[in-house]
């Protein structure tokens, strides 16, 4: 949970744009590390993708129990199958598209 002792928070709403870019590019010179949350969908997994690749961004919230513990109740077989083919501790599951 967020509070007075939290960080700064950075919204990006969606793929960064050049502004977010170079505030990330400074945040890190700075010698701040960042941590990545997004939306557990393929344009999410793609901007975590990108922020981890170009910033070295860490999972913040974003692991394979925090998108099974986000799952709707009955959602669809495959979120249970994809968890059970992961190496017993995972903690993140990064997708690269082609």
């Amino acid at each position: 949970m967020l509070g007075a002792r939290s960080g700064p928070l950075v919204c990006t709403d969606g793929q960064p744009t050049s502004a977010v870019d170079e505030l990330l590019r400074q945040v890190r010179v700075s010698g701040a590390g960042l941590a990545h949350h997004g939306d557990f969908e393929w344009g999410g997994i793609r901007v975590a993708n990108y922020l981890v690749q170009r910033h070295l961004a860490g999972p913040w919230r974003f692991s394979t129990r925090d998108y099974l513990e986000s799952a709707p109740s009955g959602a669809c077989r495959w979120v249970t199958l994809v968890a059970g083919c992961l190496p017993r501790g995972t903690r993140a599951l990064y997708l690269r598209g082609s």
